[in-house]
């Protein structure tokens, strides 16, 4: 069996344009984009129990950008003058882009490192390949990180977790309508 290879494609970007370059690489056949974006981390406000590890921190973008990744097939190359096309019309420069290899067993496991235990309050979610042992009063909520929820980092999951916290309690019935 012929190891799978991917390509990785990043291209800087200011931040008004990112989400147009995100459509640039949908367009040209990408699955989904990875936003590269240092300002994040500074224009976000943590509570006192976030903690990010080392390994991270040293893995900041020093540049805002979008990356995407692609099958290294018969068809990357028209996929990368197509993408490099629609990008020098979103950006209105000739982009520049950042290509590197990537073997799939890498790739398919080297994302799990960026997923580290969140603790919302007394709710701590977590993945399934991380060790964590609860404090008596803390609720443990097992999930994987998946495309549309799982890691409990997104801003209004973090808001509804907090609003339930103070809204929730075991006399209240609730009823969640999805």
């Amino acid at each position: 069996m012929a190891e799978l290879l991917w390509c990785e494609v990043k291209v800087a970007a200011e931040a008004a344009k990112l989400e147009l370059v995100a459509e640039a690489f949908q367009a040209a056949g990408s699955g989904g984009v990875v936003y590269d974006d240092p300002a994040i981390l500074n224009s976000r406000l943590y509570a006192a129990d976030e903690v990010f590890s080392d390994e991270l921190l040293q893995n900041i973008a020093e540049t805002t950008g979008v990356k995407a990744y692609f099958p290294v097939d018969d068809r990357l190359g028209q996929r990368l003058t197509v993408l490099k096309a629609q990008l020098g019309q979103v950006l209105g420069r000739t982009p520049q882009l950042q290509l590197r290899r990537i073997r799939e067993d890498d790739w398919s496991q080297a994302w799990k490192t960026y997923f580290k235990p969140e603790k919302i309050g007394k709710v701590v979610v977590k993945p399934s390949w991380e060790e964590y042992r609860a404090a008596p009063d803390e609720v443990l909520v097992e999930l994987d990180p998946e495309m549309a929820f799982g890691t409990g980092n997104h801003p209004t999951t973090r808001l509804c977790l907090e609003l339930l916290q103070e809204l929730v309690s075991p006399s209240r019935a609730m009823l969640d309508l999805g």
